[in-house]
């Protein structure tokens, strides 16, 4: 779009500039226009809506377009309610993997834990679960709020007779998920439909 186009022609230029006042040879040069492109994948809003073929031509093109190696992309499937975990909680975890800090986009719920689905007894209609406040003043660890959750839900089974449980969900540049600015995320559903804006991590 021409909002992209404007801000990668300027980032562009800041870039081109920083590299000959300090000298970056071309490796260290493309490593920190990949660093900014981290934060520019975000304008890529026209890819959610889009096939997952569509959505990496986007961005083909504007890496193309400013001179960069071609990205590595990675698909990764959102769970839905008929995915084989889908009675798991996500535990997003800190950089360490062992104490919960939870998914908030503007930080106000820190160690707020949340269920995407409704959770369906035997015996009694279908409802919401949680959410879950795994900091309480410091964040649990992954065990101690696994259980806080667990102990919570009390009509267990559900009607396929799985268990509540949880799942580790760390963070990227973690151990479990090194950083690598040379790949694409890019989240699509059961029909290939791109539905978060691609981000390179």
């Amino acid at each position: 779009t021409t909002t992209n186009r404007i801000t990668m022609t300027a980032v562009k230029i800041l870039l081109a500039a920083a590299a000959l006042i300090l000298g970056l040879p071309h490796a260290a040069a493309q490593e920190e226009r990949r660093e900014l492109l981290h934060y520019i994948l975000d304008a890529f809003t026209e890819c959610v809506g889009q096939t997952l073929e569509v959505c990496e031509g986007l961005i083909e093109a504007e890496v193309a377009a400013e001179g960069l190696d071609p990205f590595i992309f990675e698909h990764l499937s959102v769970r839905t309610s008929t995915t084989d975990n889908y009675f798991k909680v996500a535990l997003r975890t800190d950089i360490t993997e062992q104490y919960v800090v939870g998914i908030d986009p503007q930080g106000l719920n820190l160690g707020m834990v949340w269920y995407p689905f409704e959770w369906c007894p035997p015996d009694k209609p279908c409802h919401s679960i949680g959410p879950w406040d795994c900091d309480i003043g410091t964040p649990l660890s992954v065990d101690d709020c696994c259980t806080l959750i667990t102990n919570d839900v009390t009509d267990q089974p559900d009607v396929n007779g799985n268990y509540l449980d949880c799942f580790v969900d760390p963070p990227y540049g973690s151990v479990s998920k090194p950083d690598n600015k040379h790949r694409v995320l890019i989240h699509v559903n059961d029909q290939n439909i791109v539905v978060h804006p691609p981000k390179n991590h």
